[in-house]
């Protein structure tokens, strides 16, 4: 009898569940961070952790990763739902809920637009996915990032997908290296692979070109510092920390009103350490962000940054990484043509196989020692038809 009558119950209550999920009604286990619940049981933004999502998001939309991202929020004293310390799980469930951009989703069962105020806009929100999407095939190929210096950065021309890095071996023993149109490894295109040394050195010496293009540099580092202006403004952050310290200040009262009322045990031993450990992380958190509003960052301090590039070691395969990393945001390739797209607006270059032909005919301008893995003043032995 026990166990039928627990059947029934639970039956009554994920009727009851389906019919308040049928209203995009909060069902109890479905809140996420960043919202609350009103009077009518409907979702509304809470203003004291919605900027931890907006954080969040924004930090991995501009390439922060996964773990770099945990670092951030745990060091500042933000907290999950639940008051506890983000996780890689925590985090990536947040960065996937389509409750952000107002879609109410009910197991599988139910499924409503527009139904809760959006906190993260639809664009950034996609742009997310996508992100992770290529971050997670770009998982798998974790000892190819040693290696191949465009790993998360190459993409096919014909489809758009990411090419990867693979090697293999020739009868003689030699070692080659290729990226590899992932989408062809799959029969769905015809992208041919692509020379690993080859489309390197094309692209480093684009971005050699480009840092010692001292016009060049200090837009991007006028752009850079009016970015920063901007951001330097944003209170949001700071006042979210100062709510949630106020929070806990009030939750300590209440807990130290308690004690004096003899109220005296385990739990509430534990519960005084975790509001003394919050508190701490909460006062640290806050003096950090004052300190950096008190760092004023000037445009000279960009350019530094931006002009040692030109007195790096081009050899060192750390400076190379370095280099793709800061300035190329993704490079597309064609059959007859390479598009490189940088860290920076307005800057797309299409470079055509006749001005590739061109170059190799005349010979790159840089040291010589920068390719010293390959001579790219040679036409590939590969045919035109290989080439990107």
């Amino acid at each position: 009898m026990a166990a039928y009558y627990s059947e029934q119950l639970s039956q009554n209550i994920r009727r009851g569940q389906r019919a308040s999920a049928a209203k995009a009604q909060s069902t109890g286990g479905n809140r996420p961070l960043g919202y609350k619940t009103g009077p009518d049981k409907k979702f509304i933004i809470d203003p004291e952790t919605a900027p931890t999502v907006k954080l969040v998001f924004d930090l991995y939309a501009r390439g922060q990763t996964i773990a770099q991202i945990i670092r951030i929020l745990n060091e500042k004293g933000l907290r999950t739902l639940r008051g506890r310390p983000f996780t890689n799980n925590s985090l990536r469930t947040m960065l996937k809920n389509e409750k952000y951009i107002g879609v109410y989703t009910y197991k599988d069962e139910i499924r409503i637009e527009n139904a809760i105020p959006p906190i993260i806009e639809p664009e950034v929100f996609y742009k997310v996915q996508e992100m992770l999407r290529y971050n997670q095939k770009a998982a798998a190929h974790k000892n190819a990032q040693a290696e191949y210096l465009l790993t998360e950065k190459l993409f096919c021309g014909k489809c758009g997908a990411m090419m990867v890095g693979v090697s293999g071996t020739s009868k003689t023993g030699a070692q080659h290296h290729y990226y590899y149109c992932t989408r062809q490894r799959k029969k769905c295109c015809d992208k041919k692979p692509v020379r690993r040394a080859w489309i390197e050195n094309l692209v480093l010496e684009h971005v050699f070109a480009l840092i010692q293009n001292d016009v060049l540099l200090d837009f991007i580092a006028e752009q850079t510092y009016q970015y920063y202006l901007e951001q330097n403004t944003e209170s949001s952050y700071t006042e979210a920390l100062r709510a949630a310290l106020n929070e806990v200040e009030k939750s300590t009262a209440n807990l130290v009103r308690a004690l004096e009322a003899g109220i005296f045990n385990e739990a509430t031993k534990q519960r005084m350490g975790e509001l003394d450990e919050q508190k701490k992380e909460l006062q640290e958190a806050l003096a950090a962000s004052k300190l950096r509003e008190d760092l004023e960052l000037k445009k000279e301090h960009i350019l530094y940054f931006l002009h040692r590039f030109a007195d790096m070691d081009y050899t060192d395969e750390t400076c190379r990484k370095q280099l793709i990393k800061t300035f190329v945001n993704a490079v597309f390739v064609y059959d007859d043509k390479v598009v490189l797209t940088f860290n920076y607006s307005g800057d797309n270059r299409t470079i055509t196989l006749q001005e590739i032909d061109a170059g190799l005919q005349q010979g790159v301008h840089l040291p010589s020692s920068l390719f010293h893995q390959t001579d790219i003043t040679r036409t590939p032995t590969f045919s035109k038809a290989a080439l990107p």
